[in-house]
């Protein structure tokens, strides 16, 4: 019986252990919960435009659609990278092929964070396409343009103009 007494005391003290670390861990949680409530909602809203937490390309292309419309450019295609598509779980619509939200990639990596290329084309004048870049550039949300190619239309002064660029999410904490 000793013995018995002896295994239960140490599982007592197991236990209140880990009833004090989960007391303290609750206590971190509240406070972390009671600074992040005191944060300005629209800060708040603007991190999350900058880092999403999901890939959202489809708002990204209205977001850099609406923009163009703006200043007179077109957005003819979008296409995403086929070798992420292909990792990727992905769902077919009737335009586009749209990778659902999928972080085995980066999690198996060491990165906080997700990027998918796409390429998009657009139709307009060197004017407004360079202030359509530059709309993209002081936008909250990352996208880095790896490359710029253009080439002459039939009408004078209008192009068609290829961005290749990659984009960013965080991934999710499971």
């Amino acid at each position: 019986m000793y013995d018995e007494a002896k295994g239960v005391s140490v599982e007592v003290g197991k236990l209140q252990d880990a009833t004090t670390k989960l007391d303290a861990a609750l206590k971190k949680r509240d406070k972390l919960a009671t600074t992040y409530n005191a944060l300005d909602t629209s800060l708040v809203d603007r991190l999350g435009k900058l880092m999403p937490d999901n890939l959202d390309n489809i708002k990204l292309i209205i977001d850099v659609d609406r923009t163009a419309k703006q200043y007179g450019v077109i957005l003819n295609a979008v296409k995403f990278d086929v070798d992420q598509q292909a990792k990727a779980n992905t769902t077919t619509t009737a335009t586009a092929t749209v990778p659902i939200r999928d972080n085995k990639t980066a999690q198996e990596s060491k990165k906080d964070y997700n990027t998918f290329n796409l390429t998009m084309t657009f139709t307009g004048t060197f004017a407004n396409f360079t202030k359509l870049v530059g709309d993209m550039e002081k936008n909250l949300r990352i996208i880095d343009i790896s490359s710029v190619t253009f080439d002459a239309q039939d009408s004078k002064d209008v192009y068609r103009f290829e961005i290749k660029a990659k984009i960013y999410w965080l991934k999710s904490i499971n």
